[in-house]
């Protein structure tokens, strides 16, 4: 199990979401409610809301991000741009653990980085923590795990309201639900 938790780390922090701070970018809330909105829904049991016309991606050698156990980025696709969120399975949560022990557990072992700050919340109405870490060069981002019986989610992306996509990474977030109608365990 271990190894799968060192698996979540190394990709999780492989391609977190750094700290931008250029408040000018962050888009107005009547920008944000006027866009468009897909929904992605992943064979793991899982969907999300996310801007029409970012770009949906996984990992090189996965064929499909739809595909239960890829973790899923979508993002604006601009190169310079911060506009990125990160949904990764992690590994299940173990039957004889509780789901508070479990979330505690994985905000040290699926991301080796310090923690600069963390709160516990439900999302849509499961157990979920929410995290902030920070790179050695002090940039920080936010991952929120959460878990629903044995499935365990991490949720990647800007940590402040000064960040472009911080409010898009709201609202995808308040998005995110678990179907009980297909899940396919990994």
């Amino acid at each position: 199990m271990r190894k799968a938790i060192a698996y979540a780390a190394i990709v999780c922090c492989a391609i977190a979401i750094p700290y931008s701070t250029s408040a000018d970018r962050t888009p107005p809330p009547s920008v944000l409610a006027q866009t468009k909105w897909e929904v992605f829904r992943s064979e793991g049991g899982w969907s999300i809301t996310f801007p029409h016309g970012w770009q949906v991606s996984s990992c090189h050698t996965c064929s499909d991000p739809h595909t239960a156990g890829n973790f899923v980025m979508f993002g604006s696709g601009v190169v310079d741009d911060d506009d990125s969120v990160m949904v990764e399975p992690l590994a299940p949560r173990p039957a004889n653990q509780r789901v508070k022990q479990w979330l505690d557990d994985l905000k040290h072992n699926a991301n080796l980085n310090p923690i600069a700050g963390e709160q516990w919340i439900t999302l849509n109405g499961k157990p979920a923590l929410q995290v902030t870490y920070r790179y050695q060069n002090s940039s920080r981002y936010r991952v929120i795990y959460v878990v629903d019986g044995s499935r365990a989610y991490s949720l990647t992306g800007p940590t402040f309201p000064t960040d472009a996509s911080y409010d898009t990474f709201k609202r995808m977030v308040a998005s995110f639900k678990f179907d009980s109608a297909t899940v396919h365990e990994r």
